[in-house]
């Protein structure tokens, strides 16, 4: 009903809605606006209401971000940003792990790779710790298929690799559409201090703004991608 819906944004096809030739990565706020509205023009999702409470088992601890994407605009989506500091929970004496939590600016950080809301089924995921960071703390992912993995996408590359759900929506049936993705970075227990917090994203638009570096940006390369060796 979403797809066919006579209300959609024109620019939007029926293979490819609610995913954008140029996507971006938002703030989640509510399933009506951030999951219906993405199907809208921005006129008419900005009269749905983004302040009410968080549905869809949300955490209050935690922020989230999300992107819906498409295979049929490239089959590898390679995004950046900046990596907030984070503690090493794995240290202290004894390999017990640290007693007292120390300071940073996240607690937790993660980005998840997904199927379709109707499913909402988890297909892979990357903790903090996972990431490769270069010296400035800066990271940089790759989202695809195993078969569209490109060779240089590997820990010893200094990048990351989250798996393209290979079911798509993972919608039982002929209605599935096998192309398409979706990402949701969780951003948990963050620092008041820390100015750049999506904490302090207070209305739709504000992400890029306020997260600066850290606001993840992403890029679709034309053309396919080269396999991995072996």
């Amino acid at each position: 009903m979403l797809v066919h819906a006579r209300n959609n944004d024109p620019s939007l096809n029926l293979a490819t809605a609610p995913a954008r030739k140029v996507p971006k990565w938002e703030k989640y706020w509510n399933i009506k606006y951030s999951i219906l509205g993405s199907f809208k023009t921005p006129e008419e999702r900005a009269k749905i209401p983004y302040a009410a409470a968080m549905d869809g088992g949300g955490d209050p601890e935690t922020q989230y971000l999300s992107i819906q994407l498409s295979r049929k605009f490239g089959p590898v989506y390679v995004m950046h940003g900046k990596m907030p500091t984070f503690p090493n929970t794995y240290a202290g004496a004894g390999g017990r792990g640290l007693e007292v939590m120390p300071a940073a600016q996240t607690q937790y950080w993660s980005l998840v790779s997904c199927e379709a809301m109707p499913s909402g089924q988890i297909v892979d995921a990357l903790t903090d710790m996972q990431v490769p960071l270069d010296k400035d703390g800066n990271y940089t992912i790759v989202y695809s298929r195993k078969e569209d993995r490109p060779a240089n996408a590997t820990s010893e590359n200094g990048v990351a690799w989250i798996e393209w759900s290979p079911r798509g929506e993972g919608i039982d049936g002929p209605k599935n559409r096998p192309d398409f993705g979706m990402m949701m970075m969780r951003i948990m227990a963050n620092d008041p201090d820390w100015k750049q917090s999506p904490d302090h994203v207070t209305r739709p638009g504000m992400e890029e703004t306020v997260m600066g570096p850290y606001y993840p940006r992403g890029t679709t390369p034309p053309g396919r991608p080269s396999r991995p060796k072996g």
